[in-house]
């Protein structure tokens, strides 16, 4: 993002500061929608499919925060060629 203070490189304090900078600015709301996927639903349908590609996440660009993109869900990774942890319910179940 072009406007966004995050750089790889950054210090620990420099990512301490964007944090609290940002975490200070958000609305409580704008917190919540940190936990969700961005119109997941409408993409899968888009797709046909679950696991067609990565699914962008969060994100804002208002804030310069990036989307991270997943492929997990909760039976697993379900595409080829992505890194792949043991998904959350085998982990609990352990």
């Amino acid at each position: 993002m072009q406007n966004s203070k995050i750089r790889k490189g950054m210090n620990n304090q420099e990512i301490d500061e964007f944090v609290n900078d940002v975490l200070n600015k958000m609305s409580l709301e704008e917190k919540i929608k940190q936990m969700s996927g961005n119109n997941i639903g409408k993409a899968i349908v888009e797709d046909g499919f679950l696991g067609k590609r990565a699914y962008d996440a969060a994100g804002s660009a208002e804030h310069g925060i990036p989307p991270f993109s997943f492929t997990d869900g909760p039976r697993g990774c379900i595409i080829v060629g992505s890194t792949c942890f043991p998904v959350a319910v085998a982990r609990a179940a352990s």
